[in-house]
């Protein structure tokens, strides 16, 4: 959200948090959309295979694509830059404080 904030875009995927920043207006360039819901398992984190460990994996082969399109197209980078600021300009602190007040003033 950072990168986004400053006008750099960001490949990302949809889902989680990430879905409330990006909007119908983000780029399909930078967007990940094969993701699908899998068992989280590894040796490190999750020993055991359970089924309430589960986390998103992406398609490595549509990230790779997005990389290398991002790499031969830096000048349509900076375009979609300032569309990717414009999807996260609602998220201030400002904004949040404002939208507190509100809930507080109508409670």
């Amino acid at each position: 959200t950072e990168a986004l904030a400053c006008g750099i875009p960001a490949i990302t995927t949809t889902i989680s948090a990430m879905s409330e920043y990006i909007t119908e207006d983000y780029p399909d360039e930078l967007k990940l959309k094969d993701t699908k819901l899998e068992p989280a398992f590894d040796e490190f984190w999750f020993k055991e295979k359970l089924a309430a460990r589960q986390w998103y994996g992406i398609n490595i082969d549509e990230l790779e694509s997005k990389i290398t399109w991002a790499l031969n197209h830096q000048d349509e980078l900076k375009r979609l830059g300032s569309i990717c600021k414009k999807s996260i300009e609602p998220f201030t602190w400002h904004n949040a404080g404002i939208q507190l007040i509100n809930v507080i003033e109508s409670s």
